[in-house]
């Protein structure tokens, strides 16, 4: 599907963020309904996008009337409330509850891409260092980590690559000894944040730039 009507019309220079959006408190909420045939715009490129109805998208929060979601996994934009509905997901069971949360933890995470890497950094949208990133992130949904990955590391509970999901952490290094902390987000994929490129989503693997010594659940 073609989403661009006409062409951009402005690139943002930098991507600054001025305010953490307060997340959407509905219990559940992960995904959204488009309900009629809308347009909005990128906020990073200002593109304009064309939403189809009864088209999915994955909701990040809620600002005033409007909602700010995640379109096929990389363009971020708002979109009224009175043009989507939302999908509560069925609270009955422990299973469904903590897979929610661990969807709220991926989706709160992908909103600080790009950010900038800044050592020793722990503020969101302004420069953090991986610890500084997953710990943050953690924060910012109500949970409390260590703020260093080492710490990290000894924290939680120790899980499988067979068992790895989304929301759980995995530490990368040498002779067991902690260098690098990214929060798995599923599809043998992790956001994190890189020395060289800031918060970014890469595969599991970072391509064998460091080796994989353990993986945490801490929710």
């Amino acid at each position: 599907m073609d989403r661009l009507k006409g062409f951009k019309t402005c690139m943002l220079a930098a991507f600054i963020i001025t305010g953490v959006p307060t997340f959407a408190t509905e219990v559940g909420i992960n995904t959204a309904i488009i309900t009629q045939m809308s347009q909005t715009r990128n906020i990073e490129t200002n593109e304009v996008i064309v939403l189809e109805q009864n088209e999915e998208v994955e909701v990040l929060s809620k600002v005033d009337d409007k909602y700010k979601v995640l379109i096929d996994d990389e363009i971020i934009a708002y979109v009224k409330q009175d043009n989507l509905e939302i999908k509560v997901e069925e609270k009955s069971t422990v299973a469904s509850l903590s897979g929610s949360l661990a969807n709220n933890i991926v989706s709160y995470a992908k909103q600080f891409i790009g950010t900038p890497y800044s050592y020793g950094g722990t503020t969101l949208g302004r420069g953090v260092d991986c610890s500084g990133f997953t710990s943050q992130v953690f924060k910012g949904m109500g949970i409390s980590i260590p703020r260093t990955s080492k710490d990290q590391y000894r924290y939680g509970t120790t899980v499988s690559r067979d068992n790895l999901q989304p929301g759980d952490l995995v530490f990368y290094g040498y002779s067991g000894s902690v260098s690098h902390v990214a929060l798995y987000i599923g599809n043998s994929q992790i956001i994190h944040a890189s020395s060289s490129r800031g918060v970014e989503i890469t595969s599991l693997s970072m391509n064998s730039s460091m080796p994989i010594i353990g993986y945490k659940r801490v929710v």
